[in-house]
């Protein structure tokens, strides 16, 4: 069996069968208040998971969740989407996310990501992580950026302060066609559309396109649909968090007496949880099985 040709397909249906499990609903943005909140997976575009799993408490009280794995992580025949145990995690002024095993498509993959927030400063911890085979680094620098191609863009710890000091880190986040209408022309190569291809679950190779603008056409003719290009076509966000700054999380000790931010605090143009969205999910239940998504 070609696992690439499923991999698409491995992703929709684990998606699906954990939407199955866990119920869902849409994400809605709020302005972020004194809660904090994380999350282990979400992702946004051609493809949606809600954000999962997914907790959050006033500053000062504690939750937590955790999901016990997508897809086959132990097998000989590894899925092609898979994921080990995922925590979310929120206590006082920290909240974390851990996920372990992770496994995008053999594209990105890490034995741990954690993502964390405390007292209003925050980090991302990456355990023998790659990108295309490539190593990560184990403490990215806040807003470390990897332009894979003119189709991938990597963004690692990112970080947006709201105006009421809170801060929000996001962990890992993966954008496929990232402001693709800026590099139109630029050339790419056969692996780069078999990459997307198999990203998309689509097949760009028979096309023979050489550039941006030819593989976006063969993708909106595959998808039936018109691609909008001011923003990612497909984003995939390991880890997120949000917690306050240092205090006992009363919005009066913080000078403003305002407990409401901005709602565009986001510097990278991204329209994902990132922006300090506190998404509207449901509260996951631990799911006591592995999910086979593959066949």
């Amino acid at each position: 069996m070609n696992t690439k040709k499923l991999a698409g397909a491995a992703f929709v249906a684990a998606t699906a069968a954990t939407a199955l499990l866990l119920g869902s609903t849409a994400a809605v943005a709020q302005e972020p208040g004194p809660e904090n909140w994380a999350f282990g997976i979400a992702a946004a575009g051609a493809l949606t998971i809600d954000p999962l799993p997914w907790v959050k408490a006033p500053a000062g009280e504690q939750a937590q969740d955790q999901l016990l794995g997508i897809g086959d992580v132990l097998g000989r025949h590894e899925d092609d989407l898979a994921l080990g145990v995922l925590t979310a995690e929120v206590r006082d002024n920290l909240s974390e996310t851990s996920v372990t095993e992770l496994n995008l498509l053999e594209l990105l993959r890490a034995d741990v990501v954690r993502t964390y927030c405390e007292d209003g400063e925050g980090g991302l911890q990456i355990i023998r992580g790659s990108i295309l085979g490539q190593q990560l680094p184990e403490d990215p620098v806040p807003g470390q950026v990897l332009d894979l191609s003119p189709l991938l863009r990597l963004t690692l710890n990112d970080q947006t302060r709201h105006e009421d000091g809170s801060l929000t880190v996001t962990g890992i986040e993966l954008s496929v066609l990232p402001a693709a209408e800026q590099n139109m022309d630029e050339t790419v190569s056969t692996e780069e559309r078999q990459l997307l291809g198999n990203l998309l679950n689509v097949d760009l190779l028979d096309g023979g396109a050489d550039t941006v603008r030819e593989v976006v056409d063969e993708v909106t003719g595959a998808l039936g649909a018109d691609l909008n290009l001011s923003k990612s076509l497909q984003t995939v966000t390991i880890g997120a968090a949000t917690c306050q700054a240092g205090g006992d999380g009363d919005d009066n000790d913080n000078g403003n007496g305002d407990d409401n931010a901005d709602d565009a605090g986001d510097d990278n143009g991204s329209e994902d949880v990132a922006a300090g969205a506190v998404p509207a999910a449901p509260r996951p239940q631990v799911v006591e099985a592995v999910l086979a998504v593959t066949g």
